[in-house]
């Protein structure tokens, strides 16, 4: 029986401390208004389009016959186009969060889906939501405990977990990979965000969807598989360059498509801050100290954060931030 093979954990795609930049790139860029959304667009577009020429340029002939090749070229035609809409009922719910709908008429939605409601009593019995221990079973005081933010949050776990699929044989487990590192990611940013001054929910929500470029390319090749009926064909150090190249800005490009805005979509897609973004972005340094804090505990590795704030040129109060990590890797008590 032949061994399975293994493969990298592409989780960060990136070293826990990478190098510190020169006193050149060091200096802060200053702030700037909102971009619209059609620069954005752009912004993300031309983005992608760099770390698809980069992709192509190291592959060689067999390579360019793949499945990979192909996804590559449905995202270099239109990127938009390969990106799943969220389902139609979170669609619905998102908009009534924006338009601040009453409490009673959220509740209303939510009780036609069970799956939402369970999701939704369960967070909002969570620890973290209900430090005290008071159970709740009402759907309409779970909603008051969490918050606008804290339901946003559920339904776009929610909604993404529709993205976590089967490529099929190995790549399942780097699919697995991938969603536990934006589970693990999400709680992290929440924690560290008012050292950024974010606000912690927003920062929750944009830990889960850091890395979703990466599921849109699974789900791509998911459905390649689907259609033709076999397994996908992909080099796996060719897969892994093409997840480092190209999943932020795709990923940015799903989250403007799904209207959570260009702030939002501008912090997905430039989190691993390589090259620095041209403009300061607080919820972008949440997500790179969050995913590098992750990927120390995974690897058992040490975090150090003062070398983190000189690596990626973060702008966050470093003694809160560190207090937030010295806290996280206390035993907690039985």
């Amino acid at each position: 029986m032949t061994a399975r093979p293994s493969f990298p954990i592409v989780t960060g795609s990136q070293p826990i401390v990478p190098a510190a930049r020169s006193s050149v790139a060091m200096r802060i860029p200053a702030i700037e208004e909102p971009s619209p959304s059609a620069a954005v667009t752009e912004q993300m577009r031309e983005q992608l389009a760099r770390g698809l020429r980069q992709l192509d340029a190291g592959m060689d002939a067999s390579h360019r016959t793949s499945d990979l090749a192909h996804l590559a070229r449905e995202l270099r035609n239109n990127p938009a186009t390969t990106i799943r809409q969220l389902p139609l009922a979170a669609q619905r719910a998102l908009a009534m969060l924006g338009d601040d709908a009453s409490t009673a008429s959220l509740a209303l939605l939510f009780e036609r889906d069970p799956a939402i409601t369970q999701a939704l009593l369960v967070r909002a019995n969570s620890a973290y939501y209900n430090p005290t221990g008071k159970r709740i079973l009402s759907l309409t005081n779970g909603i008051t405990r969490l918050g606008r933010g804290g339901v946003r949050n559920v339904l776009i776990e929610q909604s993404l977990q529709g993205l976590v699929c089967r490529p099929g044989g190995a790549l399942d487990q780097m699919v697995e990979q991938v969603w536990s590192h934006m589970v693990r990611t999400a709680p992290l940013a929440r924690s560290i965000a008012p050292a950024f001054g974010v606000d912690p929910e927003q920062a929750f929500s944009m830990g889960l969807l850091h890395d979703v470029g990466k599921l849109v390319m699974f789900d791509r090749l998911t459905a390649l598989r689907a259609r033709s009926r076999r397994d996908v064909d992909v080099d796996h150090a060719v897969l892994v360059r093409a997840l480092r190249l190209l999943h932020e800005p795709l990923g940015g490009i799903a989250v403007q498509r799904w209207g959570l805005g260009d702030d939002a979509a501008l912090s997905v897609a430039t989190h691993h801050r390589e090259p620095l973004p041209a403009r300061r972005d607080r919820l972008g340094e949440v997500l790179y100290v969050a995913e590098r804090m992750d990927l120390a505990q995974v690897r058992g590795a040490e975090f150090n954060p003062a070398v983190v704030w000189r690596a990626g040129n973060l702008t966050g109060d470093l003694d809160a931030a560190s207090t937030v990590n010295d806290e996280l890797r206390m035993p907690k008590a039985s």
